[in-house]
């Protein structure tokens, strides 16, 4: 809950989302459908950047090993695969050269390409369709906003904004699951 918004008013709708988000999240993968290969098993390095990347003294671009490992873990290759943040494309808004931008989008292809070449099924997720990566976006959202504690420190609006992002990715009309769905971003549309 927001530490300007009025708790009492609040936690009702933050404790009903804690509940129906516990009667979605078993059943996202019918609300965002998913390619077969998007679903297999991928070690995950959740802090991958270059200062845990050990190269040769001889030749810098072979790769001795990789360090910081207390964190890793095994998700679905879906969860798993992620842009680094170094390379991500920040939008015009945040990114004002445009040679950067036109680099990183060269570093983001050739990371895809690399990844693809190293586990096949990554070009699932990698590579994706619109419809996929619409998925891929509401499946990601979702687990952000079920594990993320948002009753502790987001508002009601982002909370709402996040709901709707949501709804939005969903590839499959009606349905109970989808009512759930919609029933939160009608809680969370109203003014506290």
């Amino acid at each position: 809950m927001h530490h300007e918004e009025n708790r009492s008013k609040t936690l009702p709708a933050f404790v009903e989302l804690a509940q129906t988000l516990a009667d979605i999240v078993p059943h996202m993968y019918s609300l965002f459908p998913l390619p077969e290969g998007a679903y297999r098993p991928a070690l995950f390095h959740p802090d991958f950047h270059s200062s845990n990347i050990l190269v040769s003294q001889e030749d810098p671009t072979i790769v001795t090993g990789i360090v910081d490992w207390e964190f890793a873990s095994i998700l679905l290759l879906w969860a798993a695969y992620t842009v680094p943040p170094s390379i991500e494309d920040d939008g015009d808004k945040y990114e004002l050269n445009p040679e950067w931008r036109m680099r990183k989008a060269h570093l983001r292809m050739v990371f895809a390409q690399v990844v693809v070449q190293t586990c096949p099924d990554a070009a699932n997720v990698a590579q994706a369709a619109n419809e996929t990566e619409r998925s891929i976006h509401g499946l990601r959202m979702l687990v952000k906003v079920a594990t993320s504690g948002v009753a502790l420190y987001k508002s009601f609006k982002d909370v709402r904004a996040e709901l709707i992002e949501i709804r939005e990715c969903v590839r499959v009309g009606d349905g109970p699951i989808v009512e759930k769905l919609d029933h939160l971003v009608t809680i969370f549309a109203q003014s506290v």
